[in-house]
């Protein structure tokens, strides 16, 4: 009896040696390394649509805002910070643009380029223009995004150098 005791314990050779689980760690991080390499530039524009569809958002808000502010200011241009939009702000447009989308005071831009940039927005009553621009500082922005009320492509994108945006 002693015998077959002692033969299952010692021909027992279940589990994994150490040199196995490190060569399957190896293996994990080198397909975890793989993945993340494909994987980050999406995360990216990932960020940089959402960043689109928040900048489009206030740009629809702020291109209704004018068509109505228009009829009873009859005419006139100017520009805000969307940090402006708020309840509390009597200015038609500004106003307007509440109504339509809401506070826009804790709105941030997520993507690297638009991360730091302040939301702006732009408006001409007499040509019924509006434009909606990521900009850091009016010298050299990091990012720009515009978009008219007459529907041109929405763009989002890293200036190298470059005046301020706030034009074309």
């Amino acid at each position: 009896m002693k015998k077959g005791k002692e033969k299952r314990i010692s021909g027992s050779n279940q589990g994994f040696s150490l040199v196995e689980i490190i060569i399957v760690i190896a293996i994990m991080a080198i397909l975890t390394g793989i993945v993340a390499v494909a994987v980050v530039p999406y995360l990216e524009k990932t960020r940089e649509v959402r960043d689109l569809k928040e900048l489009d958002n206030i740009c629809r808000g702020l291109a209704l805002s004018v068509a109505n502010a228009g009829a009873q200011m009859g005419g006139g241009s100017g520009s805000f910070e969307a940090a402006e939009v708020t309840a509390d702000k009597t200015d038609p447009v500004i106003k307007g643009v509440y109504e339509q989308i809401g506070d826009c005071s804790g709105v941030r831009l997520a993507s690297s380029a638009g991360k730091s940039c302040k939301i702006m927005c732009q408006y001409d009553i007499f040509t019924n223009n509006v434009k909606v621009y990521a900009d850091k500082g009016g010298v050299v922005p990091r990012c720009t995004y515009l978009k008219d009320s007459k529907g041109e492509a929405a763009e989002l994108k890293v200036l190298a150098t470059g005046a301020n945006n706030a034009s074309g």
